[in-house]
């Protein structure tokens, strides 16, 4: 055992310490023992603790068959890596959420009202696309009823994350801002041969529209592009 004042190992009978002759009482004694099994029970435990600890780290290492070990030798079962005596639970990544293509939705939101609002005007005769179109014949109803269908399926698309989804509607969305433009470049060229003829307001929420329509998917690619 250990002498309670100097530290020094004395043998577990002795009446006094060899190092600094300090006379041990029974009470002493008692107290010496009780310290000298405690450190023994104390090393016990740590030299223990130390043979797990291997037996895990060593065990983690070992690679299963047919492939690279499955788990970090730093990383326990609960999901907590050691270092200095500490646990620190790893930082998983935080995935940014995906919103919807705003720009596109109100591009085709606009394009299809554009349709249906009064587009040009010739003295108090005012008329929309649809008017024109609509009332036509099959193939002038067929171009309108398409064009509407991919401005459909571009506002669909808006809704999905993955790049086919944003190749389809860019091309619809391009697709849809051309027939407006060229309908616009129509209406402007008919202005001058018309008299009395003038744009409502229709024409100006399409171009609009054609507008937001050919930036919507690059712009917001751009704004929630993938890390």
């Amino acid at each position: 055992m250990k002498c309670i004042r100097c530290g020094a190992e004395v043998e577990n009978n002795a009446n006094s310490c060899s190092s600094c002759s300090l006379e041990f009482t029974d009470e002493m004694k008692v107290q010496m023992a009780a310290y000298e099994k405690q450190m023994a029970e104390y090393n016990r435990q740590m030299e223990e603790y130390n043979r797990q600890m291997a037996e895990m780290n060593q065990n983690a290492q070992v690679p299963p068959v047919g492939g690279q070990p499955d788990v970090n030798p730093r990383m326990g079962m609960a999901g907590y890596a050691y270092g200095n005596g500490n646990m620190q639970t790893q930082a998983q990544p935080v995935k940014k959420k995906y919103v919807p293509n705003i720009l596109t939705i109100f591009g085709v939101m606009m394009a299809v009202a554009a349709v249906f609002l009064p587009y040009a005007k010739q003295g108090n005769t005012t008329r929309s696309i649809w008017d024109v179109f609509g009332n036509g014949s099959t193939t002038d109803l067929l171009l309108v009823a398409g064009g509407m269908g991919i401005a459909l399926i571009a506002f669909i698309c808006c809704f999905f994350r993955n790049t086919a989804c944003k190749v389809i509607n860019l091309i619809c969305s391009l697709c849809v801002a051309g027939a407006l433009i060229f309908e616009f470049v129509l209406t402007m060229l008919d202005k001058q041969d018309y008299a009395n003829a003038a744009l409502g307001y229709g024409s100006i929420i399409s171009i609009v529209a054609a507008g937001i329509l050919m930036i919507a998917v690059p712009i917001w690619s751009l704004i929630f592009r993938k890390k």
